[in-house]
């Protein structure tokens, strides 16, 4: 047997009415990305020296082991939800019948 459902799109339902906002957000979103960017490159540009200070170093070191403990917490959290959610679907199925072993007979 094959399965044949095929969906050739998903409609995200929670976004459908936007209206001109999501022009505004788009917008914004491109704003402040040309502005990172043009910063970025403009800081490139005009440092002659590539040193960053020991304290500074150490807020970067900070900052991304933070992020990435946040990121591994949160998707644990999220695969201890998804198992949760499986274990009680499963459990609490209405067709599952609570069977009883049979007592052993001895025959005749």
């Amino acid at each position: 047997m094959v399965n044949s459902s095929q969906f050739p799109y998903f409609i995200l339902t929670a976004y459908l009415d936007m209206g001109y906002l999501k022009y505004l957000y788009f917008v914004i979103v491109l704003m402040l990305y040309i502005v990172i960017v043009f910063a970025n490159a403009l800081l490139i540009i005009t440092s002659d020296s590539h040193t960053i200070s020991r304290s500074m170093c150490f807020l970067q070191i900070y900052c991304l082991y933070t992020y990435a403990s946040v990121e591994v917490c949160n998707l644990a959290v999220m695969s201890y939800d998804r198992s949760s959610g499986f274990v009680s679907l499963v459990l609490k199925r209405p067709d599952r019948k609570q069977s009883v072993p049979a007592a052993p007979t001895s025959p005749p």
